[in-house]
């Protein structure tokens, strides 16, 4: 049983060793298969790493070229870009000092529009006051002298009475007049007014009446005489021009107050103003009542003293009233009114595109005087509905609420309602500032506003400039105006 167990044992080891034989020549082999791959793999990314690194050799001097070649464009694309930074900063520069430029200018017309307005009727004074006194010198004594005859013999010849005047003769059965000479004169003079008075009145009125004259001197008046039949005033005097001229200049806003003095005063011909007067009877919220003024027609303008000016607005018997267009504070009652014989008119025309005036049409920005041609009735009939064109193009306000939710045309009237400080006149300012370029023409006016708002509107439409053209046959206009009471 050993000699078996050997002979298997030898058997098993025999089996057991051509196993591994074959188990490790197969791993070996493997093995070696996979070294030389991994020796040949590695060879071969060796040839290809020389073959690269030939070719960078071979590539460094285009490289070189290209880099230099791309520091160069980055280098004149970087000054480009700061030669056109310069300028643009030098444009910018530029544009800020034109800006800085008109704003100094915009502020200095205006400061010295308000210098104007403030010390125009003192500076309009003293220089009455100083032209008073010159007239006065006794070397001039033939000249007024001269004036008061030329006066008087005009008056005998051109006097008419008005009807107002002939209404109140017949009323009171008399004819009450009032003669003051700047200088004692004859008799004769003044007997030559009372008889072109008599009979002018004999003769519109058909019948005689009593004359009751009263004469006397008031050196005041300078030269020249002073006529006063009823509420209608015949002024010669010189006094009287130097006041027509020193209300004229303190309603101006611009030139030189000697130099326009020096003007008016050479247009005098020695002619006498005719004007009918009144009083103030009372005074209350910019509307007054005047009496007197017997011949005054509905609309008319009349002139207050100083620059002020009121429409004739109701007429009464014995008196009218009177809605006053402009600062009031002065105003008393007793003040002197007079009739300008011109209905109430404001200037109209493309001069007025681009500038801030007041009720009468004057300027108040500072930009100078407004030259204009043509004028309009304040109280013109508007044209009828036949007329007018249809509302057919409609009027984009820039605002996306109220364009989508209500349409508005050019020519349509619409609101803007609500209470205060709820953006009413931002509205409005938008609507306008976004029809620029769109050949629409834009009135903003504000009735009731404080100076403060007005100037931050203007300064606001200002600082978005509309371009104006001439207007065409398809132009339209828009009005949009503002009340203190918050409706637009």
């Amino acid at each position: 049983m050993s000699g078996w167990n050997i002979v298997y044992g030898l058997i098993n080891f025999a089996i057991l060793a051509v196993a591994l034989y074959f188990i490790g020549r197969k791993l070996v082999v493997k093995g070696y298969r996979d070294h030389r791959e991994k020796v040949e793999r590695t060879l071969a990314r060796a040839d290809e790493t020389v073959v690269e690194a030939k070719n960078l050799l071979d590539a460094i001097p285009d490289a070189m070229a290209a880099g230099e070649r791309a520091c160069g464009e980055i280098l004149t694309a970087a000054k480009a870009a700061a030669e056109e930074n310069s300028r643009l900063s030098r444009e910018k520069l530029a544009a800020e000092e034109e800006r800085l430029a008109a704003e100094n200018d915009k502020t200095l017309r205006l400061a010295r529009a308000d210098l104007r307005r403030e010390l125009g009727d003192e500076a309009a004074a003293g220089i009455g006051e100083a032209a008073a006194a010159l007239l006065t010198q006794e070397i001039y004594a033939p000249q007024r002298a001269a004036l008061c005859e030329r006066q008087i013999d005009a008056f005998a010849a051109d006097y008419r009475p008005c009807p107002g005047e002939l209404e109140c003769f017949a009323d009171e059965g008399r004819a009450r007049i009032a003669v003051r000479f700047a200088e004692k004169t004859d008799e004769a003079a003044a007997k030559r007014i009372e008889r072109a008075v008599a009979a002018a009145v004999e003769k519109y009125l058909g019948r005689a009446l009593p004359t009751e004259m009263t004469v006397s001197v008031d050196p005041a008046l300078i030269g020249g005489v002073k006529i006063e039949i009823g509420d209608t005033v015949f002024d010669g005097s010189l006094e009287g021009q130097l006041r027509l001229a020193k209300d004229a200049l303190a309603a101006s806003g611009e030139g030189d107050l000697t130099e326009e003095l020096k003007e008016k005063l050479s247009q005098f011909e020695g002619g006498m103003k005719v004007y009918q007067t009144g009083r103030v009877a009372s005074l209350s919220d910019g509307i007054c009542s005047v009496t007197g003024l017997s011949d005054v027609m509905a609309g008319e303008m009349l002139a207050f003293p100083g620059a002020l000016r009121g429409m004739v607005m109701d007429l009464r018997e014995g008196s009218v009233g009177v809605a006053l267009l402009g600062n009031y504070d002065e105003l008393r009652e007793g003040d002197l009114v007079l009739r300008t014989r011109r209905v109430m008119e404001v200037p109209v025309g493309e001069a007025l595109l681009g500038r801030v005036v007041d009720t009468l049409g004057r300027p108040v920005d500072g930009k100078g005087e407004i030259r204009t041609e043509e004028s309009r009735p304040v109280e013109s009939p508007a044209p009828g509905v036949i007329e007018r064109r249809p509302v057919s193009v409609p009027m984009m306000t820039g605002i996306k609420a109220i364009d989508a939710l209500i349409p508005i045309g050019r020519g349509q009237r619409e609101l803007i309602i609500g209470d205060r400080q709820t953006g009413k006149t931002a509205i409005a300012v938008d609507a306008i500032i976004n029809q620029r370029g769109k050949d629409m023409i834009c009135i903003y006016v504000a009735i009731g506003q404080k100076e403060s708002t007005v100037a931050s509107v203007v300064d606001r439409l200002e600082k978005r400039p509309c371009s104006i053209s001439r207007p065409t046959p398809a132009r339209r206009w828009a009005s949009i105006s503002c009340t203190a009471a918050g409706t637009c």
